[in-house]
């Protein structure tokens, strides 16, 4: 190996090492503000959890701010994937039940936006978020209830579940018992929904 070559791989490496630590800060506060929303990312926490000290946070990510973007950004690609996989599901149970609970940590980051989205920055990363994962659960809400020719009923539907879900998720009860019965729940009063709209679309009241 020439000189040459040797720097060139030792740059290499050296990037992905950095990379590696970045990444590991970036799941173990992603982790943080799933459970505890902003208030969880203290550096000093953070630092403990990973056994190195503060000044390494302040190497990758030189502020807070920044640190709050990148974990943004990892998010969205986070739900990238489960919106894959999601489109991969053929049914709600238990395909799609599988899918949300291999997701746990995703949503519960997702319920932390949600909580705060009066700010701009949660809010549009919420919006990222989202986009991609609604559509590919509209899919299959669609098939569930045979509104395939009716998008927009399906889409209702399914905004007024993700709201009530929303609201009723935590990280004790977001198991696969927990969901189970939910998904049934919701799924029978859906259907009670959809009938009473097809029927009577201007009187209809929404009570999830």
């Amino acid at each position: 190996m020439t000189g040459h070559e040797w720097e060139l791989d030792y740059t290499t490496n050296l990037k992905k090492a950095v990379k590696n630590k970045e990444q590991k800060w970036i799941e173990i506060g992603y982790t943080l503000f799933a459970k505890e929303g902003p208030k969880g990312l203290k550096v000093d926490t953070i630092a403990k959890l990973l056994n190195t000290s503060r000044s390494s946070f302040y190497y990758h990510f030189a502020e807070i701010e920044i640190f709050q973007t990148a974990l943004f950004h990892y998010h969205v690609e986070r739900a990238k994937l489960m919106a894959e996989s999601a489109l991969n599901c053929q049914n709600i149970n238990p395909d799609l039940i599988n899918a949300i609970i291999a997701f746990k940590e995703d949503l519960l980051f997702n319920r932390q936006l949600r909580v705060h989205r009066h700010m701009p920055d949660y809010a549009e990363c919420l919006e990222k978020a989202h986009r991609p994962v609604e559509q590919a659960f509209l899919k299959i809400w669609a098939k569930e209830f045979n509104l395939e020719n009716n998008l927009g009923a399906a889409q209702m539907l399914l905004r007024l579940v993700v709201d009530n879900f929303y609201m009723r998720i935590s990280e004790e009860n977001l198991n696969l018992d927990w969901l189970t019965n939910y998904l049934n729940e919701v799924v029978e009063m859906a259907r009670r929904i959809e009938k009473s709209w097809l029927n009577h679309p201007l009187t209809v009241h929404f009570c999830l």
